[in-house]
């Protein structure tokens, strides 16, 4: 698992070991920690390490790896528009590297997490996966690259892997100041909430709901290559949810 010890890659770590998975966690720990996998910690195998570097190959071939699930990354959408060329760095250099790591070892599946940011506004609801992808944002465009570059070298080398595009998670361990931990940390502080476009819709799945999903994608019979989206098909103004 890259990104193993952030928020949602330490919920997969959770339910891959649920599942009696023989589990390593590959990361550098900038977006993620290691406090996150504390409960765990003894029985997976934590290699510090950054999926740029050419270290990563030397990992990958060192241990005896049948699935990757790709989710490291830099996530977080306001630091794109200051720090681009790290986005680009991290999210498609990166999952270059992956791929190419993957390539070398011969691994079953891999699963890409992509994002369902790749969408942009929604022009028809539900958002399927044959919905335009119009990014609006450098994080967006880093991860449609990233997500591409899976579907080209499926193709072009034959690695075998999966496009997941998750929507919006929340759930324990989450990494940044999104929506429903702003709300939850607003309430802490006061009895009032400022938010900003409270009309916008989205769709917000349960961190381990992802994670299921996303075992029953690289356990399924789905054609690699593919893209599937992840989530729970209902959407919730920020209005709605700051009333929940």
């Amino acid at each position: 698992v890259t990104g193993g010890s952030g928020f949602i890659g330490s919920s997969l770590v959770r339910e891959l070991l649920i599942n009696e998975a023989n589990v390593i966690v590959y990361d550098n720990f900038i977006s993620g920690s290691l406090s996150n996998l504390a409960d765990v910690i003894d029985n997976i195998k934590v290699v510090r390490g950054d999926i740029r570097r050419p270290k990563l190959f030397d990992t990958f071939t060192q241990y005896d790896i049948d699935y990757v699930f790709h989710l490291a990354a830099e996530p977080y959408i306001p630091k794109s528009y200051d720090n681009p060329l790290d986005f680009i760095d991290v999210n498609i250099f990166g999952t270059l590297n992956v791929l190419m790591a993957c390539k070398k070892i011969e691994v079953k599946r891999m699963l890409f997490f992509s994002s369902s940011e790749v969408y942009g506004t929604a022009k028809k609801i539900p958002m399927k996966e044959d919905h335009p992808t119009l990014p609006l944002s450098t994080y967006a465009v880093t991860k449609l690259a990233g997500d591409r570059l899976c579907y080209v070298f499926h193709h072009e080398h034959n690695i075998p892997v999966l496009i997941a595009r998750p929507f919006n998670c929340y759930g324990p361990r989450e990494t940044q100041p999104y929506v429903i931990p702003e709300i939850i940390t607003q309430l802490v502080k006061g009895p009032s909430v400022k938010l900003g476009n409270i009309n916008a819709k989205r769709d917000f799945t349960y961190v381990d709901d992802t994670v299921k999903g996303a075992l029953s994608l690289m356990e399924s019979n789905i054609p690699n290559g593919e893209v599937v989206n992840i989530g729970s098909n209902k959407a919730y103004s920020i209005e709605e949810l700051a009333n929940k």
